[in-house]
C-alpha cells in the first residue's frame, strides 16, 4: 500500500495527506536516533486520532523494529481501542497521565488547538525521559490566510480544523512558551526552526 494512502482519513480532503505527510517526517531522524541508542523505545503520540495514523506512519519505515517501539497514543476523542498492538488514552492533553515514560512524543498541529499550551508541554515533560525529546509541529501566522483559503474557498482542507485553531504562533511566542517552563524544568534545551516555506513551525525541546 502507497504511504500517501496509509495515513489517510476516508472522504478527507485531499491536501490532508500531503500536509500530515510532511508533518510526520519531521519525526523520523529522532526516532531513528532513539532507536540506535535503545533496545526499546516508548513514543507518546499527542493527538493520535482514532485512526493512530502515525503508528501506521511507524511501521511503514521500521516494519523490522516496530516490535521495539511501545507506542501511546493520547487524544480526547478516542471511541474505542483500536488495536491491541498499541496503549490508548481517552484523555484531554493537558492532564492525561501516561503510563510509561517517553523516549520520543509527537504533537502534530496540536499546539493550535489546545486551551493552554504552556500547561500541555509542562505535563508532557513530565512524562519524558532524560535524554528524550518531544517533536511539536504547529502552523506559523503566515501559513493563516493559505490554510483559511485552502479550506473555505478551495474545500481541499478541513474546515472543522482551521475552525478549531485557537493560535498561529510565532517563533517568538513557542520561545516564550518554552521560557514559561523552565523554572519547572531547567534542564532542556529547545531549538525552533520553521519548514514548508515557513508556514510551520518544528519545535524541539530536548531533555538533558
Amino acid at each position: 500500500m502507497r504511504l500517501s494512502t496509509l495515513i489517510s482519513l476516508p472522504n478527507e480532503p485531499w491536501l490532508e495527506k500531503w500536509a500530515r505527510l510532511r508533518r510526520f517526517q519531521v519525526s523520523l531522524p529522532y526516532i531513528r536516533e532513539q532507536l540506535s541508542l535503545h533496545t526499546i523505545i516508548t513514543v507518546i503520540d499527542y493527538g493520535c486520532g482514532q485512526d493512530i495514523l502515525y503508528y501506521k506512519y511507524l511501521r511503514y519505515h521500521f516494519p523490522d523494529q516496530v516490535h521495539r517501539i511501545h507506542y501511546i497514543g493520547i487524544d480526547p476523542l478516542l471511541q474505542k481501542a483500536a488495536s491491541k498492538d498499541v496503549t490508548l488514552l481517552k484523555s484531554t492533553f493537558e492532564t492525561v497521565k501516561a503510563p510509561s515514560k517517553a523516549d520520543v512524543i509527537v504533537m502534530f498541529a496540536v499546539i493550535e488547538h489546545v486551551e493552554d499550551p504552556v500547561r500541555l508541554l509542562n505535563q508532557a515533560l513530565g512524562s519524558l525521559k532524560k535524554g528524550g525529546v518531544i517533536v511539536a509541529t504547529t502552523p506559523s501566522p503566515l501559513a493563516k490566510p493559505v490554510l483559511e483559503f485552502f479550506s473555505y474557498v478551495l474545500n481541499i482542507i478541513s474546515i472543522r480544523e482551521i475552525n478549531e485553531h485557537k493560535r498561529y504562533p510565532t517563533k517568538r511566542t513557542l520561545m516564550e512558551m518554552c521560557r514559561s517552563i523552565r523554572p519547572k524544568h531547567s534542564s532542556i534545551s529547545v531549538l525552533h526552526s520553521y519548514f514548508e516555506l515557513g508556514l510551520n513551525n518544528l519545535l524541539l525541546i530536548h531533555s538533558k
